[in-house]
């Protein structure tokens, strides 16, 4: 009988045995279990932050290439507005230096229509008696050039080579070109007062 009861006692305490065992293995298990899930939940949250962080880089890299695109076109806009601004100087330049060039020329017809070549002697109360581009005395013997205009008077070499690069009186700063230009409006109209009356006369001889 107690040989039973010490059998029994065996196979209970080894049951007890066995079920601890199961409880620890199981209790193992779950610990497993959840270290593997903590830790696959640490790897996504990792994983999720890197994601992120590359998706703000791959943001913040288009956001620096638009803008150095957009500071390129600004660039080139600049330029090309410099550019622009350039050739209208460069222009504007031509121009001024063409309408300088027309203003400061004189032709040999305008110099003959706007002066008179005459002897020093017969002008009466002259203007000058000194040139002043040379200043040289006249004498009474001296042919002199007069502007027509304002009757000042010249050495007619001096004259001369104060217009190769002016157009105006060297005294009064007169415009040779006005009085060519008056002169020939006159002329053209005499000359068109001359072309009716001689009609007239035509017309009257019919």
């Amino acid at each position: 009988m107690n040989y039973l009861n010490s059998i029994n006692n065996s196979i209970s305490s080894s049951n007890s045995m066995n079920s601890t065992i199961q409880r620890r293995e199981l209790s193992g298990d779950r610990d497993i279990h959840l270290s593997d899930f903590q830790h696959r939940l640490q790897q996504q949250r990792v994983e999720q932050q890197q994601r992120a962080e590359q998706r703000e880089q791959q943001e913040q890299q288009q956001r620096e290439q638009q803008q150095q695109r957009e500071e390129q076109q600004q660039r080139v806009v600049q330029r090309a507005q410099q550019r622009a601004q350039q050739q209208q100087r460069a222009q504007q330049q031509v121009e001024q230096n063409e309408s300088d060039h027309d203003h400061n020329h004189v032709s040999y017809d305008t110099i003959q229509i706007a002066t008179t070549l005459i002897p020093f002697c017969t002008i009466i109360d002259p203007k000058n008696e000194i040139c002043p581009i040379s200043q040289i005395q006249f004498e009474e013997i001296d042919c002199i050039m007069q502007i027509k205009h304002c009757k000042h008077n010249f050495n007619p070499y001096s004259l001369f080579r104060w217009l190769d690069s002016n157009s105006t009186c060297p005294m009064c700063r007169y415009n040779l070109n006005l009085y060519s230009n008056n002169n020939n409006n006159h002329h053209h109209r005499h000359h068109s007062d001359y072309e009716i009356s001689e009609s007239e006369s035509e017309s009257e001889f019919d």
